[in-house]
């Protein structure tokens, strides 16, 4: 598929013009975004053949499936980063809330 309409502006948060950025302080909806777009070039070069008989699970991986290997390997470097990322939120934000009561 190829989107054939005018993208959309991205969000740039203010803390981007400082000199030090913090991953939290991006807007989540860009940051799906440009998660998206850069898995969406991967995906869209998998071949028929890397799907059938579970291709990426033999030990040939690197040949016959080699970008579904690498979808999966850039999954489990990037998920556990936003799951460290969302409870140390959800830890910080419980900490604040329960020091003002």
């Amino acid at each position: 598929m190829v989107f054939s309409g005018k993208a959309p502006l991205p969000i740039v948060s203010k803390s981007l013009s400082s000199s030090k950025i913090k991953f939290l302080d991006l807007d989540p909806l860009e940051v799906a975004r440009q998660f998206t777009l850069m898995e969406s070039k991967i995906f869209n070069q998998i071949q028929h053949s890397e799907c059938i008989g579970k291709a990426w699970s033999t030990p040939e991986v690197r040949t016959v499936a080699p970008n579904i290997k690498e979808l999966i390997e850039r999954a489990n470097k990037v998920f556990p980063f936003f799951l460290l990322s969302f409870f140390k939120t959800y830890i910080n934000d419980n900490l604040n809330n329960n020091k003002k009561k």
